[in-house]
């Protein structure tokens, strides 16, 4: 739910904060007599608000912020009852560390990074199936595939290691990819392209390229603690480092020292290492921490005050580092994967959790993988994202949208899940 900010209040219907002088005065509370049977009637408008209600409400009514809360909410309720699943064995070398996806002239396309520095890229085609998948660049020996960043037609990918690489490929293009070197850095943690600008988080440093496609200098940005999240935002770049500290650098003033950001967040708490940032709404950002806290920040009072302003309540970590975490703009949702082999949803906006009725007790939700690997695709099978419980926790995920709708990815060892999110799993009678 929004945090209480001194002076100003919370409205749910215009969804913003206004001045508390601006407040309209509260009705007369009801007497004594009448409360327990205006308690009972809101009991029963509560409980009467069933989907098919719902859904009647949303087309009858004029209101234009309560249609959109309510259609929201039948969104929430159609991605909480995702079953259809298509889970396919992916033949990598080592296990899946990165998985990212994209359209280009009408053509989807996968890129795998897997734990012994492999590259691998999936074209949905009639003619290609994924036992043919073979590896077509290794980064570093035995080093994992920490991040790949997709933006327009660029890709790139970055490793862990004593020597830093970078792979940057042209998708459209038939030409294989080049490699970029930077002396005296080592294990990018993570990447973030936008355009051709391109920024890394490295050693106790940020690392930003203006241009990956020119020979210019690369600027370096102390952080003096190991970057784990980056995020570029036009001429802003945001990092988050393994020391707790968020920090903001602009890359037109040339300075090498950034803004710190939320900083008093720690004087009443321990500190605890960011893995994930990412700004939305123009004015706020979300974070995520290793101590599981998941939650949004005003930029504008970077200073003032620490408190989120939301907060995604039931995320599970305490020490995991790596941990799928993928945003549906689009709809407004954001999925985190947990520390305990399970994956949530919340609305980006709100925080309110999906949720719907767990499925019977009685069948099984935890996923048999065998440990041998068996070539295979299962197209259209029954599967919830948010019921299962994987066999280890999922370490890349991602949200896209396609012509068949938008679907929640999430890759566990060899196993790559694609749920379609908001479609039910009809079987075909045989």
């Amino acid at each position: 739910m929004p945090a209480e900010l001194p002076g100003l209040y919370w409205d749910e219907a215009r969804n913003r904060y206004f001045p508390i002088s601006s407040k309209p005065k509260q009705p007369n509370p009801p007497s004594t007599t009448s409360k327990g049977s205006h308690t009972t009637q809101s009991v029963k408008r509560r409980r009467s608000h069933t989907p098919w209600r719902t859904n009647g409400i949303v087309r009858g009514t004029w209101n234009y912020c309560l249609r959109e809360r309510l259609t929201y909410e039948l969104l929430s309720l159609q991605y909480a009852t995702t079953s259809r699943l298509n889970h396919t064995h992916v033949p990598t070398l080592g296990r899946i560390k990165s998985f990212s996806t994209a359209t280009l002239n009408g053509e989807n396309k996968r890129l795998i990074g897997d734990d012994q520095g492999w590259l691998y890229s999936y074209r949905e085609e009639s003619s290609q199936d994924w036992d043919e998948l073979n590896p077509e660049l290794n980064l570093h020996p035995l080093s994992e595939v920490s991040s790949i960043s997709i933006s327009g037609p660029l890709c790139v990918a970055t490793c862990l290691g004593p020597f830093a690489k970078v792979a940057v490929q042209d998708l459209t293009a038939s030409g294989g990819a080049y490699i970029l070197n930077f002396n005296g850095t080592h294990d990018i943690w993570a990447s973030h392209l936008q355009g051709h600008k391109l920024v890394l988080g490295a050693n106790q440093k940020a690392v930003y390229l203006s241009d990956v496609d020119s020979n210019r200098a690369p600027q370096f940005l102390n952080t003096n603690s190991d970057v784990f999240a980056v995020f570029l935002q036009d001429n802003l770049i945001y990092t988050g480092a393994r020391n707790g500290t968020i920090q903001r650098f602009d890359t037109r003033s040339g300075k090498q020292r950034g803004q710190k950001l939320f900083e008093s967040r720690f004087f009443d708490a321990p500190r605890s290492s960011v893995l994930h940032l990412e700004p939305i709404r123009d004015s706020q950002l979300f974070v995520s921490q290793m101590n599981g806290d998941l939650a949004c920040f005003d930029l504008r009072f970077p200073g003032l005050s620490s408190n989120p302003v939301v907060q995604y309540e039931g995320h599970v970590n305490s020490y995991t580092q790596r941990l799928g975490i993928a945003f549906d703009h689009t709809e407004g949702f954001v999925f985190a994967a947990g520390q305990d082999c399970r994956i949530r949803g919340w609305s980006l906006h709100t925080g309110a959790p999906i949720t719907s009725t767990p499925p019977d007790p009685t069948v099984k939700t935890t996923l048999n993988i065998p440990v041998s690997a068996v070539h295979r695709t299962e197209a259209n099978v029954e599967g919830n994202p948010f019921f299962t419980t994987f066999p280890h926790p999922i370490e890349t995920m991602e949200v896209s949208t396609e012509a068949g709708g938008s679907s929640l990815w999430a890759a566990c060892d060899h196993e790559l899940f694609q749920y379609h999110l908001g479609q039910r799993w009809i079987p075909v009678a045989q």
